[in-house]
């Protein structure tokens, strides 16, 4: 297969334009790791498009060179991640920092940030600026990378940015005290986020002088007011003055509905103006198996991004998830668009009952004595009826006229004439309510087994809450029977 070409244009056509029957367009997939060559080797083998190696910016890596040519004979192309906010590690500094301790950046306390986890020289300076601009353009050509991965563009918190230079240039120019306001003044947010502005502009043009049409891809918190806020990193200005050429937000979430929370705040800063890419945490406890990567790789492209990225490789070796890069670097964007994809969240109880409600009853456990799928399952002791709840936010929905709801169950511990409900209940706008339910047979001469229903739903657009619901009830009603309902692997597709 052709690699993709990932230009502005042709990632904003992905991102946006519909796909007509048969059409070959597919998402970009990136990976972000290090430089070890069984990243590049498991790269090539996958058909991936883009990689994020981690390099230090202000060294001279001969590593770089290496990955870049050997990339590009695969028709790979290289950003690498440069956290551009680091002037070394620790007590490490590069030399231009030893030479110069005069530009430490300082904090509201008058502290140095020059240890431990934050080393930064203060983008007040126009020399740090220029030094650092130097650099990275210097390391860019010689390598003969594709562009940069522009990431910690910011401050170390937003109690720095106190180095004397722009605490007097503030003075000056709004004639307040930095010291006797709050560090998360609006004005004084933005005042110091102006100096990164700084920066960033002034990369955009070095690079624009390589004349390689050299692309810059912006890694950020996907809330452009939680940046500038926390850190004085003011990212929806350099989008708006077109500095950067794709956004990759981390959204680093394990549910449907948070990831889809992520990439429209990030949406709502960019319009449309250049592409989303989100970086997809695949470690322990997050999308860490390749079903969970998938489902998290198609749900972002149905949400209109033009492709995502993966983070990092080391999981990926560990987790042995490269399958599932290698399934996404395949498909087509029709496909992904088209693949259901699970909106429960802690479909399988994994996290115990995060994510879910005990609608009515007592006697919930999530026990890891006996699971389907996973380590661990729910067990429902059922005295008359007991259920569970998740509360799915409608914009998943939005645009379907149905969902498909199943669960798997253990009726075995249940007494006969016993019953398992599925059901929805749908809150309107105007506060209608109506509730759907299916109800299955409770054997207890079955083990596991999968049931499930089509709801349909109607009026959708006016639908303000959907609550799914997985529980049992006694045949009786007398509270004299007693019986054991174990559920796993709870699902819900659009339809």
């Amino acid at each position: 297969m052709q690699m993709l070409s990932v230009s502005c244009a042709l990632l904003m056509s992905l991102a946006s334009a519909p796909l007509a029957a048969g059409e070959q367009s597919r998402p970009v997939i990136a990976v972000y790791g290090g430089t070890n060559p069984k990243t590049l080797d498991k790269a090539i083998e996958a058909g991936v498009d883009v990689l994020f190696p981690s390099v230090n910016w202000y060294a001279r890596n001969q590593g770089l060179v290496n990955i870049v040519a050997r990339a590009h004979e695969h028709g790979i192309k290289v950003y690498p991640s440069l956290a551009v906010a680091y002037d070394g590690y620790g007590d490490a500094h590069h030399d231009f920092a030893r030479r110069n301790p005069r530009y430490w950046e300082k904090r509201h306390d008058g502290s140095p940030v020059n240890s431990g986890a934050a080393v930064n020289l203060s983008w007040g300076h126009p020399e740090v600026r220029a030094f650092k601009i130097a650099r990275i353009t210097e390391l860019v050509d010689r390598a003969g990378c594709d562009g940069i991965f522009l990431d910690y563009a910011w401050y170390f918190g937003n109690d720095s940015g106190y180095c004397d230079l722009i605490v007097a240039e503030f003075r000056t120019r709004h004639g307040r005290d930095p010291f006797s306001i709050r560090a998360d003044d609006p004005q004084w947010l933005a005042f110091r986020a102006d100096y990164v502005t700084r920066f960033v502009a002034g990369l955009r043009s070095s690079l624009d002088e390589l004349d390689r049409d050299l692309e810059i891809w912006l890694c950020v918190n996907p809330d452009a007011a939680e940046c500038l806020r926390d850190n004085a990193q003011d990212w929806a200005k350099w989008v708006d003055r077109g500095l950067v050429d794709a956004v990759v937000p981390h959204t680093f979430e394990i549910s449907p509905r948070n990831l889809l929370r992520s990439v429209a705040a990030c949406e709502a800063t960019l319009r449309g103006r250049v592409p989303q890419i989100p970086l997809l945490a695949c470690w322990e406890g997050t999308t860490d198996t390749p079903q969970l990567l998938r489902e998290a790789t198609a749900l972002t492209v149905q949400a209109g991004c033009a492709g995502v990225a993966y983070n990092q490789s080391t999981a990926l070796h560990r987790l042995k998830l490269w399958s599932a890069v290698s399934d996404s670097a395949g498909a087509q964007a029709g496909d992904l668009m088209s693949k259901p994809v699970n909106l429960v969240a802690n479909s399988g109880f994994e996290r115990g009952l995060a994510d879910w409600t005990i609608g009515r009853g007592i006697g919930m456990k999530v026990t890891d004595d006996k699971a389907r799928g996973g380590n661990r399952s729910l067990e429902i002791q059922l005295i008359s009826r007991a259920a569970v709840d998740q509360a799915v936010p409608p914009e998943l929905i939005r645009g379907a006229g149905a969902v498909e709801l199943w669960a798997w169950i253990d009726t075995s511990g249940m007494p006969k004439r016993s019953s398992v409900v599925l059901a929805c209940e749908l809150t309107y706008q105007d506060d209608r309510v109506a509730r759907k339910e299916a109800r299955f047979s409770g054997s207890p001469a079955r083990a596991w087994r999968r049931i499930d229903h089509r709801f349909q739903i109607s009026d959708i657009e006016n639908l303000r809450r959907l609550m799914i619901q997985i529980g049992g009830r006694l045949g009786n009603g007398d509270y004299t029977d007693t019986g054991t309902l174990l559920v796993d692997d709870v699902g819900l597709h659009r339809k």
